[in-house]
């Protein structure tokens, strides 16, 4: 068994592992009666609206790659960012569809540092996007989150998150940037710098990282809302952060167990009951699943030559 099967059944073990115990204390009668309220129409809302975040997300990647380079057709990075996602939900990391953007922004004549950092500022973008609306939304569930040490610590983290794009963004300008130890940040930090130099293309950057971000928020509001579940819009902008953050860690397949987790965790702070957690998340899971076909397909008729698939 070479290495990259070794962490493909590794990740799908502790997937495994990690929804088997959430799983052991659930009720799953009640999980079965939460889901049964779900209605096709909503799922296909759903699906319809995952398509304009992953559309939205290929525009500002369009305009972070334009600020260093020529400007790409959109129906070309938007064909990738279909591709990615989909590689996103099959693969067992939940990067793997950014590797294959990278590769792909460098066939289109990209130098390798500016593919993956173009990558990279993108994925950065779409975590800011989630930060910045969470914060928004935090002064209407601070009273209610400030009482509990996990309400405290989303508190925290998205303060804490905000602070880090700061830091990142300015770095190249920081007295420690000099060490070797710091140089790859710094390059990142000088390209990130990049898209904020020119006003209008920062606004346009920013403008789609919101309605990127509403790709994953709407949906997933509208589900529970569907499920019967009784969550606000400022509470889900507020835990969509947190939980993106820790399904994207390199532990699980494709951020399975993960997800289910911090979403139980989160939404307990809001009278959400684990059963009813577990499988707003679980749907979430599959209709992201069925959001991402489009990119099998353009994936199918259109893959490149001499690629190989990223594992991990």
């Amino acid at each position: 068994m070479n290495q990259a099967s070794l962490f493909f059944f590794i990740k799908v073990f502790f997937s495994a592992v990690v929804v088997y115990f959430l799983g052991k204390n659930l009720n799953f009668q009640q999980v079965k009666h939460v889901v049964a309220h779900l209605s096709y129409s909503s799922i296909l809302f759903c699906i319809a609206w995952l398509w304009i975040g992953l559309f939205t997300g290929a525009k500002r990647w369009q305009e972070i790659i334009a600020c260093n380079f020529r400007r790409i057709p959109l129906p070309i990075l938007w064909s990738q960012v279909l591709v990615g996602a989909f590689l996103n939900q099959c693969l067992p990391s939940s990067v793997g569809g950014d590797v294959y953007r990278g590769f792909m922004a460098k066939r289109h004549g990209l130098s390798t540092e500016w593919a993956i950092n173009s990558t990279l500022i993108d994925r950065f973008y779409g975590v800011m996007g989630l930060i910045l609306v969470g914060l928004l939304a935090l002064p209407f569930e601070f009273a209610s989150l400030i009482h509990t040490y996990l309400g405290q610590s989303l508190i925290i983290c998205l303060l804490l998150s905000f602070l880090g794009f700061i830091i990142l963004l300015l770095l190249h300008r920081l007295p420690l940037a000099w060490l070797p130890i710091f140089h790859p940040f710094v390059t990142f930090s000088q390209r990130l710098w990049l898209t904020f130099k020119q006003k209008s293309g920062t606004f346009r950057i920013l403008f789609f990282s919101i309605l990127t971000s509403s790709g994953l928020v709407i949906p997933l509001y509208i589900l529970a809302l569907d499920m019967n579940l009784k969550v606000s819009l400022p509470q889900i902008l507020i835990t969509i952060p947190f939980i993106f953050l820790i399904s994207v860690l390199p532990f699980s397949f494709a951020g399975w167990g993960l997800r289910e987790g911090a979403m139980v965790v989160t939404f307990a702070l809001f009278g959400i009951s684990k059963e009813s957690a577990f499988a707003l998340s679980v749907v979430f899971g599959f209709i992201q699943i069925l959001a991402s076909l489009p990119g099998l397909i353009v994936w199918l008729f259109h893959r490149p030559k001499n690629l190989q698939v990223p594992t991990s």
